[in-house]
Protein backbone atom coordinates (compact mmCIF):
# COMPACT_ATOMS: atom_id res chain seq x y z
CA UNK A 1 0.00 0.00 0.00
CA UNK A 2 1.16 3.51 -0.91
CA UNK A 3 -0.44 6.79 0.16
CA UNK A 4 -0.42 10.08 -1.75
CA UNK A 5 -1.30 13.35 -0.05
CA UNK A 6 -2.63 16.11 -2.31
CA UNK A 7 -3.70 19.65 -1.52
CA UNK A 8 -2.81 23.31 -1.79
CA UNK A 9 0.63 24.66 -0.98
CA UNK A 10 0.54 25.30 2.74
CA UNK A 11 -1.90 22.48 3.55
CA UNK A 12 0.83 20.56 5.39
CA UNK A 13 1.47 17.70 2.98
CA UNK A 14 5.16 17.49 3.87
CA UNK A 15 4.85 17.64 7.66
CA UNK A 16 1.80 15.36 7.73
CA UNK A 17 3.40 12.99 5.24
CA UNK A 18 6.63 12.71 7.20
CA UNK A 19 4.77 11.95 10.41
CA UNK A 20 2.45 9.49 8.67
CA UNK A 21 5.42 7.67 7.12
CA UNK A 22 7.06 7.49 10.54
CA UNK A 23 3.96 5.99 12.13
CA UNK A 24 3.56 3.40 9.38
CA UNK A 25 7.27 2.73 8.95
CA UNK A 26 6.95 3.78 5.29
CA UNK A 27 9.45 5.75 3.24
CA UNK A 28 8.57 9.39 2.54
CA UNK A 29 8.85 10.79 -1.01
CA UNK A 30 8.71 14.56 -1.61
CA UNK A 31 8.26 15.07 -5.37
CA UNK A 32 9.25 18.76 -5.24
CA UNK A 33 12.48 17.77 -3.53
CA UNK A 34 13.22 15.21 -6.27
CA UNK A 35 12.72 17.90 -8.92
CA UNK A 36 14.99 20.36 -7.12
CA UNK A 37 17.74 17.75 -6.81
CA UNK A 38 17.47 16.85 -10.49
CA UNK A 39 17.83 20.46 -11.66
CA UNK A 40 20.04 21.61 -8.79
CA UNK A 41 17.74 24.61 -8.42
CA UNK A 42 15.03 25.64 -5.99
CA UNK A 43 11.45 25.28 -7.17
CA UNK A 44 10.84 28.95 -7.89
CA UNK A 45 13.99 29.15 -10.03
CA UNK A 46 12.79 26.20 -12.10
CA UNK A 47 9.39 27.81 -12.62
CA UNK A 48 11.00 31.13 -13.57
CA UNK A 49 13.36 29.41 -16.01
CA UNK A 50 10.91 27.07 -17.76
CA UNK A 51 7.45 28.60 -17.19
CA UNK A 52 4.28 27.15 -15.74
CA UNK A 53 3.31 24.74 -18.51
CA UNK A 54 6.80 23.25 -18.84
CA UNK A 55 6.98 22.85 -15.07
CA UNK A 56 3.71 20.90 -15.11
CA UNK A 57 5.31 18.56 -17.65
CA UNK A 58 8.45 18.30 -15.49
CA UNK A 59 6.31 17.48 -12.47
CA UNK A 60 4.33 14.93 -14.47
CA UNK A 61 7.49 13.12 -15.52
CA UNK A 62 8.84 13.16 -11.96
CA UNK A 63 5.68 11.38 -10.81
CA UNK A 64 5.74 8.87 -13.67
CA UNK A 65 9.38 8.09 -12.85
CA UNK A 66 8.52 7.14 -9.27
CA UNK A 67 9.20 3.58 -8.26
CA UNK A 68 5.73 2.23 -7.42
CA UNK A 69 7.28 0.22 -4.62
CA UNK A 70 4.91 -0.60 -1.80
CA UNK A 71 4.94 1.17 1.60
CA UNK A 72 5.55 4.78 0.56
CA UNK A 73 3.94 8.09 1.49
CA UNK A 74 4.11 10.42 -1.52
CA UNK A 75 3.84 14.21 -1.32
CA UNK A 76 3.58 15.80 -4.79
CA UNK A 77 3.37 19.52 -5.44
CA UNK A 78 0.04 21.29 -5.29
CA UNK A 79 -0.07 21.60 -9.08
CA UNK A 80 0.08 17.85 -9.73
CA UNK A 81 -3.68 17.80 -10.34
CA UNK A 82 -3.13 19.69 -13.61
CA UNK A 83 -1.69 16.48 -15.09
CA UNK A 84 -4.25 13.76 -15.79
CA UNK A 85 -1.42 11.29 -16.50
CA UNK A 86 0.28 11.96 -13.17
CA UNK A 87 -2.98 11.63 -11.25
CA UNK A 88 -3.89 8.42 -13.08
CA UNK A 89 -0.50 6.98 -12.10
CA UNK A 90 -0.92 8.02 -8.46
CA UNK A 91 -4.50 6.70 -8.34
CA UNK A 92 -3.41 3.34 -9.73
CA UNK A 93 -0.44 2.98 -7.38
CA UNK A 94 -1.65 4.61 -4.15
CA UNK A 95 -4.54 5.76 -2.04
CA UNK A 96 -4.99 9.46 -2.85
CA UNK A 97 -5.94 11.58 0.17
CA UNK A 98 -6.93 15.23 -0.14
CA UNK A 99 -5.86 17.47 2.76
CA UNK A 100 -8.74 19.93 2.54
CA UNK A 101 -7.65 23.17 4.24
CA UNK A 102 -9.77 26.32 4.24
CA UNK A 103 -8.62 29.29 2.18
CA UNK A 104 -8.13 31.37 5.32
CA UNK A 105 -5.71 28.83 6.81
CA UNK A 106 -3.82 28.57 3.49
CA UNK A 107 -3.55 32.34 3.27
CA UNK A 108 -2.12 32.55 6.78
CA UNK A 109 0.46 29.82 6.16
CA UNK A 110 1.84 31.14 2.86
CA UNK A 111 3.84 34.23 3.70
CA UNK A 112 6.11 34.17 0.66
CA UNK A 113 3.79 33.52 -2.28
CA UNK A 114 6.18 34.91 -4.87
CA UNK A 115 9.01 32.54 -3.92
CA UNK A 116 7.17 29.25 -3.30
CA UNK A 117 7.09 28.09 -6.91
CA UNK A 118 3.29 28.17 -7.02
CA UNK A 119 2.04 27.33 -10.52
CA UNK A 120 -0.74 29.53 -11.94
CA UNK A 121 -0.38 32.35 -9.43
CA UNK A 122 1.31 34.92 -11.65
CA UNK A 123 -1.06 37.84 -12.23
CA UNK A 124 -3.78 36.21 -10.16
CA UNK A 125 -4.99 36.24 -6.56
CA UNK A 126 -4.39 33.25 -4.32
CA UNK A 127 -8.15 32.91 -3.78
CA UNK A 128 -8.71 32.46 -7.52
CA UNK A 129 -6.13 29.68 -7.60
CA UNK A 130 -7.65 28.04 -4.52
CA UNK A 131 -11.12 28.04 -6.09
CA UNK A 132 -9.73 26.64 -9.34
CA UNK A 133 -7.81 23.80 -7.74
CA UNK A 134 -10.17 22.62 -5.01
CA UNK A 135 -12.63 20.84 -7.36
CA UNK A 136 -9.68 19.06 -8.98
CA UNK A 137 -8.40 17.82 -5.62
CA UNK A 138 -11.90 16.57 -4.84
CA UNK A 139 -12.13 14.89 -8.24
CA UNK A 140 -9.02 12.80 -7.78
CA UNK A 141 -9.23 12.09 -4.03
CA UNK A 142 -10.22 8.67 -2.78
CA UNK A 143 -10.30 9.98 0.79
CA UNK A 144 -10.66 13.53 2.14
CA UNK A 145 -9.41 14.90 5.45
CA UNK A 146 -10.98 18.24 6.36
CA UNK A 147 -8.31 20.25 8.21
CA UNK A 148 -10.30 21.95 10.94
CA UNK A 149 -8.59 24.61 13.04
CA UNK A 150 -8.92 22.48 16.18
CA UNK A 151 -6.90 19.60 14.67
CA UNK A 152 -3.14 19.51 15.25
CA UNK A 153 -0.74 17.41 13.21
CA UNK A 154 -1.10 14.31 15.39
CA UNK A 155 -4.90 14.48 15.21
CA UNK A 156 -4.81 14.76 11.42
CA UNK A 157 -2.42 11.82 11.10
CA UNK A 158 -4.68 9.79 13.39
CA UNK A 159 -7.67 10.60 11.20
CA UNK A 160 -5.73 9.56 8.08
CA UNK A 161 -4.85 6.24 9.71
CA UNK A 162 -8.52 5.67 10.53
CA UNK A 163 -9.46 6.12 6.89
CA UNK A 164 -6.99 3.62 5.48
CA UNK A 165 -8.43 0.36 4.12
CA UNK A 166 -8.38 -2.96 5.98
CA UNK A 167 -8.28 -1.18 9.28
CA UNK A 168 -9.36 -3.32 12.21
CA UNK A 169 -12.53 -1.91 13.65
CA UNK A 170 -14.17 -2.30 17.01
CA UNK A 171 -14.42 -5.93 18.04
CA UNK A 172 -11.63 -6.94 15.65
CA UNK A 173 -13.94 -7.24 12.65
CA UNK A 174 -12.87 -6.13 9.19
CA UNK A 175 -15.00 -3.56 7.44
CA UNK A 176 -16.97 -5.15 4.60
CA UNK A 177 -18.17 -1.97 2.89
CA UNK A 178 -17.69 -1.43 -0.82
CA UNK A 179 -18.17 1.67 -2.96
CA UNK A 180 -21.11 1.60 -5.35
CA UNK A 181 -22.89 3.98 -7.71
CA UNK A 182 -25.56 6.05 -6.00
CA UNK A 183 -28.03 5.47 -8.85
CA UNK A 184 -27.97 1.73 -8.14
CA UNK A 185 -29.24 2.36 -4.61
CA UNK A 186 -32.25 4.63 -5.20
CA UNK A 187 -34.92 1.91 -4.97
CA UNK A 188 -33.46 0.61 -1.72
CA UNK A 189 -33.29 4.15 -0.35
CA UNK A 190 -36.92 4.88 -1.22
CA UNK A 191 -37.93 1.62 0.47
CA UNK A 192 -35.96 2.74 3.53
CA UNK A 193 -37.94 5.99 3.64
CA UNK A 194 -41.19 4.08 3.20
CA UNK A 195 -40.33 1.82 6.15
CA UNK A 196 -38.85 4.57 8.41
CA UNK A 197 -35.32 3.10 8.29
CA UNK A 198 -33.31 6.15 7.23
CA UNK A 199 -30.82 7.76 9.62
CA UNK A 200 -29.15 11.15 9.18
CA UNK A 201 -25.75 11.56 10.86
CA UNK A 202 -24.14 14.94 11.55
CA UNK A 203 -20.94 15.94 13.31
CA UNK A 204 -20.43 19.37 14.89
CA UNK A 205 -17.20 21.16 15.70
CA UNK A 206 -17.12 19.59 19.14
CA UNK A 207 -18.60 16.54 20.80
CA UNK A 208 -19.72 13.17 19.43
CA UNK A 209 -21.71 12.68 16.24
CA UNK A 210 -25.48 12.63 16.39
CA UNK A 211 -27.97 10.41 14.60
CA UNK A 212 -31.57 11.31 13.77
CA UNK A 213 -34.25 9.41 11.90
CA UNK A 214 -35.61 11.24 8.85
CA UNK A 215 -38.82 10.48 7.02
CA UNK A 216 -38.45 12.86 4.10
CA UNK A 217 -35.69 13.17 1.53
CA UNK A 218 -34.92 13.06 -2.16
CA UNK A 219 -32.16 11.77 -4.45
CA UNK A 220 -31.68 13.24 -7.91
CA UNK A 221 -29.67 15.47 -10.23
CA UNK A 222 -29.47 19.22 -9.55
CA UNK A 223 -26.84 21.61 -10.90
CA UNK A 224 -25.48 18.65 -12.89
CA UNK A 225 -24.53 16.99 -9.62
CA UNK A 226 -25.92 13.95 -7.77
CA UNK A 227 -27.80 15.48 -4.85
CA UNK A 228 -29.35 14.03 -1.68
CA UNK A 229 -31.78 16.54 -0.17
CA UNK A 230 -32.71 16.21 3.50
CA UNK A 231 -35.06 18.29 5.65
CA UNK A 232 -34.29 19.36 9.22
CA UNK A 233 -36.37 21.51 11.55
CA UNK A 234 -34.50 24.34 13.34
CA UNK A 235 -35.75 23.00 16.68
CA UNK A 236 -33.79 19.76 16.26
CA UNK A 237 -30.33 19.28 17.74
CA UNK A 238 -29.18 18.03 14.32
CA UNK A 239 -29.87 21.49 12.87
CA UNK A 240 -27.08 23.02 14.99
CA UNK A 241 -24.59 20.35 13.90
CA UNK A 242 -25.52 20.62 10.23
CA UNK A 243 -24.95 24.36 10.35
CA UNK A 244 -21.52 23.89 11.94
CA UNK A 245 -20.09 21.16 9.73
CA UNK A 246 -21.48 21.60 6.23
CA UNK A 247 -21.77 17.88 5.53
CA UNK A 248 -23.76 14.80 6.54
CA UNK A 249 -24.29 11.11 5.87
CA UNK A 250 -27.51 9.24 5.18
CA UNK A 251 -27.63 5.61 6.36
CA UNK A 252 -30.22 2.88 5.72
CA UNK A 253 -30.64 0.48 8.64
CA UNK A 254 -31.63 -3.17 8.12
CA UNK A 255 -35.22 -4.15 9.00
CA UNK A 256 -33.92 -5.95 12.08
CA UNK A 257 -32.86 -2.59 13.56
CA UNK A 258 -36.06 -0.72 12.83
CA UNK A 259 -36.58 -0.26 16.59
CA UNK A 260 -33.28 1.66 16.66
CA UNK A 261 -34.55 3.98 13.96
CA UNK A 262 -37.76 4.51 15.92
CA UNK A 263 -35.77 5.49 19.02
CA UNK A 264 -33.49 7.82 17.09
CA UNK A 265 -36.54 9.65 15.80
CA UNK A 266 -37.85 10.45 19.28
CA UNK A 267 -34.80 10.92 21.55
CA UNK A 268 -32.84 14.18 21.26
CA UNK A 269 -29.07 14.34 20.89
CA UNK A 270 -29.08 17.20 23.40
CA UNK A 271 -29.87 14.68 26.12
CA UNK A 272 -28.80 11.32 24.71
CA UNK A 273 -25.75 9.76 23.09
CA UNK A 274 -27.81 7.64 20.74
CA UNK A 275 -24.78 5.89 19.25
CA UNK A 276 -23.78 4.63 22.69
CA UNK A 277 -27.27 3.87 23.95
CA UNK A 278 -28.22 1.81 20.89
CA UNK A 279 -24.86 0.15 20.29
CA UNK A 280 -24.20 1.89 16.98
CA UNK A 281 -20.63 2.18 15.68
CA UNK A 282 -19.46 5.43 14.09
CA UNK A 283 -17.02 4.66 11.26
CA UNK A 284 -14.96 7.36 9.50
CA UNK A 285 -16.39 8.33 6.12
CA UNK A 286 -14.33 8.40 2.94
CA UNK A 287 -15.07 12.01 1.96
CA UNK A 288 -16.77 13.97 4.76
CA UNK A 289 -16.43 14.71 8.46
CA UNK A 290 -19.70 13.10 9.54
CA UNK A 291 -19.24 9.33 10.06
CA UNK A 292 -21.28 6.49 8.64
CA UNK A 293 -22.91 3.82 10.80
CA UNK A 294 -21.23 0.42 10.60
CA UNK A 295 -24.41 -1.54 11.32
CA UNK A 296 -26.30 0.00 8.38
CA UNK A 297 -26.71 -1.52 4.93
CA UNK A 298 -26.24 1.55 2.76
CA UNK A 299 -24.49 4.91 3.17
CA UNK A 300 -24.45 8.23 1.29
CA UNK A 301 -21.71 10.77 2.08
CA UNK A 302 -22.81 14.30 1.24
CA UNK A 303 -21.34 17.81 1.36
CA UNK A 304 -23.86 20.65 1.56
CA UNK A 305 -23.82 22.79 -1.57
CA UNK A 306 -27.00 24.78 -0.91
CA UNK A 307 -29.61 25.26 1.79
CA UNK A 308 -32.81 27.22 2.02
CA UNK A 309 -35.78 27.55 4.34
CA UNK A 310 -39.24 26.40 3.41
CA UNK A 311 -41.43 29.36 2.45
CA UNK A 312 -44.85 28.71 4.02
CA UNK A 313 -46.52 31.21 1.69
CA UNK A 314 -45.62 28.95 -1.23
CA UNK A 315 -46.73 25.71 0.45
CA UNK A 316 -50.15 24.25 -0.28
CA UNK A 317 -52.36 25.55 2.53
CA UNK A 318 -53.85 22.16 3.57
CA UNK A 319 -50.39 20.82 4.37
CA UNK A 320 -49.56 23.43 7.00
CA UNK A 321 -51.99 22.46 9.80
CA UNK A 322 -51.28 18.77 9.21
CA UNK A 323 -47.49 18.94 9.08
CA UNK A 324 -46.54 22.26 10.67
CA UNK A 325 -49.07 22.96 13.45
CA UNK A 326 -46.38 24.73 15.50
CA UNK A 327 -44.91 26.64 12.56
CA UNK A 328 -41.60 24.78 12.84
CA UNK A 329 -40.80 24.82 9.12
CA UNK A 330 -37.93 22.76 7.73
CA UNK A 331 -34.64 23.90 6.33
CA UNK A 332 -33.67 22.04 3.15
CA UNK A 333 -30.06 20.85 2.85
CA UNK A 334 -28.90 19.94 -0.66
CA UNK A 335 -25.90 17.62 -0.32
CA UNK A 336 -23.69 16.63 -3.23
CA UNK A 337 -23.21 12.86 -3.03
CA UNK A 338 -19.44 12.38 -2.84
CA UNK A 339 -19.44 8.66 -2.03
CA UNK A 340 -21.88 5.79 -1.68
CA UNK A 341 -21.06 2.58 0.15
CA UNK A 342 -22.99 -0.56 0.91
CA UNK A 343 -22.49 -3.75 2.88
CA UNK A 344 -20.18 -6.02 0.93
Amino acid sequence: MNITLIGMTGAGKTSMGQELAKRLDFRFIDVDELIEKKFNLILQEIVDLYGDQSFIEIEEQAVLDLDPMDRSVISPGGSVIYSAKAMEFLSQNSIVIFLDASFESIRKRIHNQSSRGIIGLKGRKLLNLFEERRPLYQKYAERTIVLRDDLDRDAVVKEILQKLPNEKKEGGNEMTKKQVGYADCIDETLKGFDEDRVLLVSQGKQGPPNVMTIGWGQVGIIWRKPIFTVLVRPSRYTYKLMEESGDFTVNIVPPSLKDVAQYCGTASGRDHDKFKEKGLTAVPSLKVIAPIIKECLLHFECRTVHKNDLNPSELAAPLIPALYPKGDFHRFYFGEILACQREG
